[in-house]
């Protein structure tokens, strides 16, 4: 698959919590041998785990008049227990960032990971489930605005685009590509575009709650050796009842980066609903839907902070490759840096693919570059000092320092030659446009209406965000930018109030209508897109949560290897509901380039 270079960091902003699954070993599947259901059908899939795909309406305000549906696709991985164990703690959703990212990929990439976090082996076991929200991944209709041969031509345009930073006219071109990329989505998906927002997905979260309860109860009917002391129903019941006077299941959750957005609107709409909420890296909820605000913006505060960190780092560790004997500090290599980055503007690199086709690697790409590392430090900080090393030698003429550096930038932007047959026929060929139209569909679908912003409107944006980074300002602006022709709005949204009700007193019963437990909010000390000033800022939000913060830098405490300080905590929250009263601090043994 080919990827624009100058995708970089928007990749990172909504397939990082997903990139373990890349590296999967895992067996493949086929979706399409699954047959939809009204019901939560499972069966084996990826080795050790369970999949299916539920119908479920398309439109939720209009269900009964309505027949459109949607097909979810759902995938878990089965506790270390059965369901009659008395160990066993339900079910633990989960859903990664972006919007776009696959929840069921995400999951076979993490899933092992977040169930260490939480299990008490022999106390409490939990089975773990993710799916694709509507539009993306393997749920259908998928979001597809460029099919094809479109798609491979739009990747090509973003990959020459000039940074919005780079003039007034660079500017202008950005805004109307927004512009024409939403009326190209609007002509390829009508009514649709109408039901993705994340309103609809809190209400199929709802769904799936009840369908996994009906599916229990379905089996447990079947094997004939079910009774109240076997049932587990307590760990997941509310405090309220169904039509039938059965208590309904809570939501248990872990919401990674936009997930925490989603996390907060589950919250907020269904207060009855909420049982364990863990929300880590944390979306800033006004600036998310709204980012011309003033007081607002998405995240971007502590970019400068941690690129002045990976240059001060790199002074300090033992060997970094862009370190020079004269220099004295972390400034003199970021002086340096900067200014070859800059050089690149006026004389961009140019990379010649295997398939003949060419990349050009300007001021832009280079910067994105960096942001993109800034989601995992202690992973990628080494490899990216190595690549802007080649980079700036490849200046000099440096032919094996060029093909180093070409290798590491196609790399970096999952670059796979084109094979000949594709070149032919563009109709199986499937480009990277998808995650772009499942961000912008989503993420347009739950903002305010940008579409009648002017020129200087979008300019006193970049300003606004420039000046809060430098580095991260010009990139949150060009994604903000891809709203600027997004007219098909939302039929359900949600733009609050952000709050609940107080949560029922640990050890009492559930109420109805309120959180079973306090939310816990989790960030690391420094982070790319969900600083911890949004963290705190949420946490006041919702009455008696819980703020844990990890002494260390990167996307999110589980995507970066919560140490056991954090893991403790997430376990018995979920064990007990119970959070710090006070914002705790966890130490992490090791430095970002110790590795």
């Amino acid at each position: 698959m080919m990827y624009s270079i100058h995708t970089l960091a928007f990749l990172a902003s909504v397939s990082h919590a997903a990139a373990a699954t890349a590296g999967s070993d895992g067996p493949d599947f086929d979706w399409d041998t699954i047959t939809p259901s009204t019901d939560l059908e499972y069966h084996p899939c990826y080795g050790e785990y369970q999949c299916a795909r539920l119908i479920l309406p398309l439109d939720w305000q209009n269900a009964s008049r309505n027949p459109a549906t949607v097909i979810i696709a759902v995938s878990k991985l089965p506790a270390a227990v059965p369901d009659s164990d008395p160990s066993f703690g339900g079910t633990v959703f989960t859903q990664p960032g972006g919007p776009g990212v696959s929840g069921t990929d995400y999951l076979r990439g993490n899933g092992r990971k977040l169930g260490d976090a939480i299990t008490i082996p022999g106390r409490r076991h939990y089975e773990l489930l993710a799916f694709d929200p509507r539009g993306l991944g393997r749920s259908l209709p998928q979001l597809d605005c460029f099919p094809g041969l479109l798609g491979y031509l739009r990747a090509q345009e973003r990959d020459m685009a000039d940074a919005v930073d780079a003039g007034r006219a660079a500017l202008a071109r950005a805004v109307a590509a927004g512009e024409a990329d939403g009326k190209r989505c609007a002509d390829e998906h009508g009514d649709f575009l109408r039901h993705v927002g994340t309103a609809d997905v809190a209400r199929d979260m709802v769904a799936l709650l009840d369908k996994i309860e009906e599916e229990r109860r379905r089996r447990r009917e079947e094997q004939e050796a079910a009774n109240e002391e076997q049932v587990q129903l307590e760990l997941r019941s509310a405090g309220g009842k169904d039509s039938e006077g059965k208590k309904v299941p809570r939501l248990q959750y872990i919401g990674i980066s936009y997930g925490t957005f989603l996390g907060s609107v589950f919250a907020s709409m269904f207060p009855g609903r909420v049982g364990r909420l863990v929300l880590d890296g944390v979306v800033n909820l006004f600036g998310y839907q709204d980012q011309n605000k003033q007081g607002t913006v998405i995240g971007i505060n502590d970019i400068d902070e941690m690129a002045d960190l990976f240059f001060q780092g790199c002074f300090e560790a033992s060997a970094c490759p862009i370190r020079q004997p004269t220099d004295k500090s972390g400034a003199d290599i970021s002086r340096r840096f900067w200014s070859w980055a800059s050089s690149l503007q006026d004389a961009p690199l140019v990379i010649h693919t295997a398939d003949g086709n060419r990349r050009y690697v300007s001021t832009d790409p280079v910067r994105q570059m960096l942001i993109s590392s800034l989601y995992h430090p202690s992973r990628d900080f080494t490899s990216l000092a190595a690549t802007f090393d080649a980079g700036m030698r490849s200046r000099d003429g440096d032919d094996d320092a060029m093909a180093l550096f070409s290798d590491r930038v196609l790399g970096a932007a999952g670059f796979t030659p084109i094979p000949a047959a594709l070149r032919a026929n563009f109709s199986s060929y499937t480009s990277m446009t998808k995650l772009f139209d499942a961000y912008v569909g989503i993420a347009c679908a739950d903002g305010v209406d940008v579409t009648g912003r002017s020129l200087d409107g979008w300019q006193a944006l970049l300003d606004r965000y420039t000046a809060i980074s430098r580095i991260g300002g010009p990139w949150m602006a060009r994604l903000q930018m891809l709203c600027s022709g997004w007219t098909m709005r939302a039929k359900k949204s949600f733009h609050g109030p952000f709050e609940t009700p107080e949560p029922s007193e640990a050890g009492r019963a559930e109420e109805e209508g309120r959180p079973a437990a306090p939310i816990l909010f989790l960030s690391n000390r420094l982070d790319p897109v969900t600083p911890l000033r949004d963290a705190r800022i949420t946490r006041g939000l919702f009455p008696g949560a819980g703020l844990v913060v990890q002494e260390t830098m990167g996307h999110c405490v589980t995507l970066c290897a919560p140490g056991p300080c954090v893991k403790n905590i997430m376990a018995e929250y979920f064990r007990t509901a119970a959070v710090p009263e006070e914002e705790v601090t966890c130490e992490v043994k090791g430095r970002i380039w110790d590795v």
